[in-house]
Parts: structure tokens; sequence; C-alpha cells
């Protein structure tokens, strides 16, 4: 059923992300998997990774940061009041 295979997807987004963020940057395959997951994340509606910070830099630190240790250089993002 398509409301359930949803709901693993993104639950399964916990692991990937997990897995992702102890891989070493430098495996092959890594980018590649980052933007998989990043794909299926904005897929499912999900708009910020890191609180209040930037996608594109999120990702970013995702390829090149091994267990994002480098979240602090990620862009805030401020949303209107």
């Amino acid at each position: 059923e398509d409301t359930v295979r949803e709901r693993v997807k993104r639950e399964m987004l916990s692991v990937r992300y997990a897995v992702l963020v102890r891989e070493d940057p430098e495996d092959a395959g890594h980018a590649g998997r980052v933007d998989s997951f990043l794909r299926d994340a904005a897929e499912l509606g999900i708009t910020e990774l890191f609180e209040r910070k930037d996608w594109e830099d999120t990702a970013t630190c995702l390829k090149k940061s091994r267990y994002t240790r480098d979240r602090a250089d990620v862009r805030g993002i401020s949303y209107p009041i």
C-alpha cells in the first residue's frame, strides 16, 4: 500500500542518515548516496535537515564532513515573521 510504503521510506531516512554521517567522505559513491538521500527527503517534503540551515550547504556538509563536524559552517536561514 502506498501509504505504508511512504511511511517506511520516511522512517528509513533516519537509518540512512546515520550511515551517511559515519562514512568516510572519500569513500567511492558517498556523494551519490548523499544525493539520493537528499532527493528522497525532498520528495517526502522535508525542507531542512539541520535546523534552520541552508539545504544546499547542508548537502555540501554531508558530502565533505564526516559526522557532520563542519555543521557550524552551514549558512543559517531565517523565516519572515
